[in-house]
């Protein structure tokens, strides 16, 4: 900052200074929340105490199928925050249909689907129900759009309070959380085309009452739960090898609770009548049922979210929950560490595993006097006789690893645990590894093409009637308070419906802007201007927030009278030094950061034998590329003999991380040392020469000559987003329509 005047300096300094501050308000309850030492909590973090990551297991099918190309916020920090907020004690009663639309827009969940002039109690039938949800299905052959699916509708009751809406009543908010972590996890990238995740397919309304909708999820539908699958009635469905369907059944069931808790989420509830039996339809008569996961998360606390999470947030059920989870007594206070409830799973998966090969799904009595539960369960598997070989003998290791008496020294799922050296076992990773992604339902809008602006721009009209309804109770009622990127989206929605938009346009940017919401604060004055209006907010606010904004990722500033060049280019630099445009989980782990910046420590880190930084399988070195710490780059390029293109998942190169950073020293090291520039990433095909606006303006010429004559970048590379039948249908209507 030294070309800068004093008073510069310092506005420059306090807009650095208080980005995450600003950036955390009161209104927004989706703004990230951090641990009491200020760092964010990442899975590997909950899962081993340490904030180093851990070795990836080989058999785990949660990879990082999906690669995230820094678009936008990914569900996955979408369920991070949500779940490091109820840890924290921080998590506020959602605004209703605002908190839960902000969510929609950044997962991208298509609908709504209203459900009004034929309701559920019109066009459905009940099915099941249990304390947050009631099950319907429609009936067959009367409608049409929904078949394959069931139908989950929120228990709310049906009333209102004084002369509010009754979607801004207390019960309906309180309920929506019942939404809030279903959605969250079914919509998360690693789970929603996980082979052994229940699938939500859209979202919507039923409507009881004309003026009472009540949220609904739209998910695949089951043959039946495994209780019923392990009946002697349905004995002829487990084939010729009822073990082997047996087998591979509760594989799919350890690979999809692993999932689960890669992702801070505790099932809470596992039993046979919550895993959900389907057929495979990427199976073949080996592998031919395929094992889902379903109703879970109900360990976060949902009735007091004002507290910590305690012994009592724990629900399951008693006959499958471990014997100390009812120990109240032993974890009053400090005793408890929410992290133990991982291990409380691990004990219902030995009893659902005993109970499965034995017991034909019933409950297992385990607790007799003078005995541990591992022991009894011992006995049991040895007494009975179908179950012979080398089957029996895993199944014995996995018990005693599943219900050691100490929860601490239990393991945690992992397809490891049930790993054998059969057919059955090799004809069921094949088909888990080769079927995580799933076709698209016709009709249905990928959620990779349905967020941000895109939501906003498609929001159905009457979830924007609702909204703005909400808006206008929310100045005689402020936990009402619509949400910063709630507010931009409803602005964004509103700017077609002329002449009448632009008091409206300018009254949720202003609130939007004042909501601490980053984007609104970039785009403000200049809105403002445009329309010839006089800003709410001083000057000095105002350059504040614009050198915020351009810290946080915002290149389009021009400087001014009050902003001076010198002052948009250190903050340029600032989301530069910060990673820039990389969103991938690495930015998010402090002690990751603090090695990639510091050549001893990744010495150290490299020396204990670790590759990989995160599930995306990101090095160190794609790390320290993205942050510009060459002195690291340039040690483990020459001395660790790191190969210089080493691709992650996505096939992003080191080169290409610190493309997205505008790292130019970084480039050009990079560059000398042999790295190719015309790799493309596997999602949709970009190149380094596409992150040229990343770079200061006085080296993007040097950089793109560099690119093209050394590193054999294509000039012609063209971006090929994925394409889904419904953005065939839509590029097919929008060329007819012009």
């Amino acid at each position: 900052m030294d070309l800068l005047d004093d008073d510069g300096a310092a506005l420059l300094q306090e807009a650095l200074d208080t980005l995450d501050e600003d950036g955390i308000n009161e209104t927004d309850p989706f703004d990230l929340d951090f641990d009491d030492s200020g760092a964010s909590i990442s899975p590997d973090d909950l899962l081993d105490n340490t904030s180093e990551p851990p070795d990836l297991d080989p058999l785990s099918l949660v990879d990082g199928e999906e690669s995230h190309d820094g678009n936008s916020l990914s569900s996955t920090d979408l369920l991070e925050e949500r779940v490091t907020a109820v840890r924290n004690g921080e998590d506020a009663l959602m605004t209703s249909v605002s908190d839960f639309t902000s969510i929609l827009s950044r997962t991208g969940i298509h609908g709504p689907r209203h459900l009004q002039t034929y309701n559920l109690k019109r066009r459905a039938v009940k099915i099941g129900s249990g304390g947050q949800f009631t099950v319907y299905k429609e009936i067959p052959g009367r409608f049409f759009g929904n078949e394959g699916l069931v139908i989950k509708r929120v228990k709310v009751f049906l009333s209102r309070e004084g002369n509010s809406s009754f979607a801004s009543g207390s019960d309906y908010r309180q309920r929506l959380r019942s939404l809030e972590l279903e959605v969250l996890a079914l919509s998360n990238p690693y789970l929603r085309n996980h082979r052994n995740i229940a699938k939500l397919v859209a979202w919507g309304y039923d409507y009881p009452y004309p003026d009472t909708p009540v949220p609904v999820l739209f998910v695949e539908e089951a043959l039946m739960t495994l209780t019923d699958l392990l009946k002697i009635d349905n004995e002829r469905l487990l084939g010729s090898q009822p073990q082997d369907v047996r087998h591979q059944l509760l594989l799919d069931v350890v690979s999809g609770l692993e999932a689960l808790h890669r992702l801070h989420i505790v099932h809470g509830d596992v039993k046979p009548d919550n895993i959900l039996i389907y057929k495979d339809s990427a199976g073949n008569e080996k592998v031919p049922l395929c094992a889902k996961i379903s109703d879970f998360g109900v360990c976060v606390d949902l009735e007091s979210p004002e507290d910590k999470l305690t012994i009592d947030s724990y629900y399951g059920t008693e006959d499958w929950r471990a014997p100390e989870a009812s120990d109240y007594a032993r974890w009053q206070g400090d005793a408890f560490n929410p992290d133990v409830m991982f291990r409380f799973d691990s004990y219902s998966l030995g009893l659902l595993i005993l109970s499965t090969f034995i017991n034909r799904g019933e409950p297992v009595k385990l607790k007799m006097s003078g005995e541990e539960p591992v022991e009894v369960a011992l006995f049991m598997l040895r007494e009975d006789a179908t179950i012979t070989g080398p089957l029996r003998m895993q199944i014995g290791k996995a018990l005693r690893q599943l219900l050691a008496t100490d929860p601490w020294k239990r393991s945690l799922a992992s397809p490891e645990l049930l790993k054998l050296d059969t057919p059955a076992f090799s004809s069921w990773l094949a088909v888990a590894q080769d079927t995580r992604r799933v076709a698209a339902n016709v009709g249905i809008i990928d959620p990779a093409h349905n967020q941000g602006p895109r939501f906003w721009y498609r929001l159905d009209p009457s979830l924007l009637a609702e909204l703005e309804q909400q808006f206008a109770e929310s100045r005689n009622d402020l936990s009402l308070r619509h949400a910063g990127d709630v507010l931009l989206g409803m602005a964004q929605c509103i700017t077609g419906a002329k002449p009448s938009y632009l008091n409206r346009l300018l009254t949720y940017i202003t609130e939007a802007a004042r909501s601490g919401y980053s984007p609104a604060r970039a785009v403000y004055a200049q809105l403002m201007h445009a329309h010839g209006q006089t800003p709410a907010f001083d000057e000095q606010t105002l350059d504040k927030w614009l050198l915020q904004a351009v810290a946080e990722g915002y290149l389009f500033a021009s400087p001014s009278s009050r902003v001076t060049e010198e002052q948009l280019q250190t903050a340029k630099q600032a989301f530069r030094d910060a990673g820039g445009f990389c969103t991938d989980s690495f930015t998010r782990k402090p002690a990751i950061l603090a090695v990639a910046r510091d050549r001893k420590r990744a010495e150290e880190w490299l020396t204990a034998n670790k590759r990989v930084v995160d599930i995306n399988g990101n090095t160190l070195l794609h790390v320290a590329a993205a942050l510009g710490s060459i002195d690291v780059v340039q040690w483990l390029v020459e001395n660790a003999k790191m190969p210089v293109d080493v691709p992650n998942d996505n096939g992003e190169t080191p080169l290409y991380k610190a493309c997205q950073a505008g790292q130019t020293n970084t480039v050009y090291y990079l560059l000398d040392k042999g790295a190719a520039s015309s790799i493309t990433t596997r999602r949709d095909k970009l190149t380094p020469l596409h992150w040229l606006i990343t770079f200061p303006g006085c080296s993007t010429r040097t950089v793109a000559t560099r690119f093209i004559r050394e590193g054999g970048a294509d000039v012609n590379a063209l971006m090929v987003p994925e394409r889904t039948e419904e953005g065939a249908y839509a590029a097919r209507r929008n060329f007819m329509a012009h």
